[in-house]
């Protein structure tokens, strides 16, 4: 977890995330230019937004920075899970998750890639 997208930038090379959640409104370093900094660093795993901001604009400059994708805020579990599956279901190391609804089977990653905030 990270506070800002300065943060987020410094821990990624370390971290090396299956995946990264990233909002796009944050102190210090806002989401777009975090991620567009993120993939210039070679970072090439999913990027996928989860912000309030649901705009079109805000989704193209997303995707303009390097994003794969865009959940709006509140988050429905189901619409994130389903992004997150998109982006690894290719990948072996994703572990089978189903959810507590009895929805569909989707591909999730580690535990470790889900918290809650509580703030």
């Amino acid at each position: 977890e990270a506070e800002n997208g300065k943060m987020a930038l410094e821990k990624v090379p370390s971290w090396n995330p299956d995946i990264i959640l990233m909002d796009l409104e944050m102190p210090v370093m806002g989401g777009l230019e975090a991620t567009s900094e993120i993939r210039k660093l070679g970072y090439n795993m999913p990027i996928i937004a989860v912000s309030g901001n649901t705009f079109s604009s805000a989704r193209i400059a997303f995707k303009k920075a390097g994003g794969n994708s865009f959940v709006a805020k509140p988050v429905r579990l189901t619409k994130l899970l389903h992004q997150i599956y998109i982006h690894l279901k290719d990948r072996d190391s994703c572990p089978t998750y189903v959810s507590p609804s009895g929805l569909d089977r989707v591909q999730a990653v580690s535990e470790e890639a889900f918290f809650l905030d509580p703030k």
